[in-house]
Order: structure tokens, then C-alpha cells, then sequence
């Protein structure tokens, strides 16, 4: 996120590039990238709630559309935090709402400026492709998160399952099993790691065993009994 608000930053004269991040449990957003901003700004702005009349984010957020506030001193969106503005030296802001491909708010996305001011056209058109770049990003860190979070609730059910579980590359050899595959030929479960997983089933059970990993190799759907 920096770095896409240092992007934004080299190509809009004087701007103060940041970010914020919608949070739905608390129907707020909070401050997550500002090089320029101080600390006490970045205080001020951590789950600070979206509402029609909130700052120029607030408002952005909370309309799902650009909001442009050329002069905060006079803005009636900034008289909860006139205070932190006059402070950080910022008399303008501009802010643009970071959707989804579906209209799901990520957060926003403003740059802010020393003095009172109007965006230009070809301003606004690149915050909105700065904008789409952000929800990129946002994209990329919810999928990351909820494929760790799949990954752990796997593991965990693999860890803890009662019975044997072991998993295989696609030429049936195994490449992790869990504790109880350490009670099948009295060997344990980091011994069954390399073998095939042949070597755990009764020769009786082979062919079936066979049959049924090919299919799911193939993708094919299967009944079991």
C-alpha cells in the first residue's frame, strides 16, 4: 500500500497520499498508509466510523462515491476533526472509494494538500486508477488470508482425525500423514512418508484401491459404501 501511495504521490504535485481500510464489524475505517502523515494523525484516523458527514473518507466510504472537500477550514464534513487537519498543516482533501469488482468497499483512497484546492480531470482519473490498483491489493489480501485460514482448518482436521490420513502426490506416494497412520504395520507416521500408499492397505483391497485413485485422478465422482 506505501507503494502505491508513493506512486500516486510522484504524479500528483504536492499530494498527501493515504490509505484506509474498511473494517464491516465495526462499520469503520482506519489509516494503514500515509508516509507523510504523523503519528498523531494516523491515531486520530484508526476506526473512525463511515457516516454521510464524516470527513471527506467518511463520506466517500459511506456514499460509495468521489467526495472532493476544497477547503477543509470551511467544510462542514471536517468539524469533528478540523482540529487534527489544522494541526497536520492539510487544508484540502480529496477521496475516491476502493471497491471491488462487486461494489464491495475495501476502504478509500485520498491525497490531501496544504492548501485550499480543486482537482483537476486528469486527477481524478488517476487517483481512480490508483484506486483500482488498491483494490487489487485488498483483492490479493483476503485471498491470502482466507487460503491460510482454509489451509489451517485443513490441517487441523488432518492433525486431529481420529483415523488414519495421509496425503498423496498423483502417483500415490505419500507425502504427509497424520499420528494414527502410525498403528497401520506397526510403523510410524513418519516412516509411511515416501512409501505408496498401497503399502498401507490390505493386498485383498489393491485393485479396488487402484480403481478408486484413478477416478480421482480423473475427477471423476465416487460412492462410497
Amino acid at each position: 500500500m506505501q507503494a502505491i501511495s508513493g506512486y500516486v504521490e510522484q504524479r500528483l504535485d504536492q499530494a498527501i497520499v493515504s490509505i484506509m481500510q474498511y473494517d464491516e464489524s465495526d462499520d469503520s475505517l482506519s489509516l494503514i498508509a500515509g508516509a507523510q502523515l504523523t503519528t498523531d494523525y494516523w491515531q486520530a484516523l484508526q476506526h473512525v466510523k463511515i457516516g454521510p458527514e464524516v470527513g471527506t473518507c467518511g463520506s466517500a466510504a459511506y456514499l460509495r462515491r468521489p467526495i472532493v472537500t476544497a477547503n477543509i477550514a470551511k467544510d462542514k464534513l471536517w468539524i469533528a476533526f478540523a482540529g487534527y487537519a489544522a494541526a497536520e498543516g492539510l487544508q484540502a482533501c480529496w477521496s475516491i472509494p476502493v471497491l471491488s469488482n462487486s461494489g464491495t468497499l475495501f476502504g478509500t483512497l485520498a491525497t490531501y494538500y496544504r492548501q485550499p484546492r480543486e482537482p483537476q480531470q486528469a486527477e481524478l482519473e488517476l487517483m481512480q486508477r490508483a484506486a483500482a490498483l488498491v483494490s487489487l491489493a485488498f483483492e490479493h489480501h483476503y485471498q491470502t488470508l482466507q487460503h491460510e485460514l482454509t489451509d489451517k482448518r485443513f490441517r487441523s482436521l488432518f492433525t486431529q482425525h481420529p483415523g488414519a490420513v495421509f496425503e498423496i502426490d498423483t502417483d500415490g506416494f505419500i507425502l504427509a500423514a497424520n499420528h494414527p497412520v502410525g498403528g497401520i504395520n506397526q510403523q510410524s507416521s513418519q516412516q509411511a512418508i515416501g512409501k505408496h500408499f498401497l503399502d498401507l492397505i490390505d493386498a485383498s483391497q489393491h485393485e479396488a484401491a487402484k480403481q478408486s485413485f484413478a477416478q480421482t485422478l480423473q475427477a471423476a465422482p465416487m460412492e462410497w459404501c
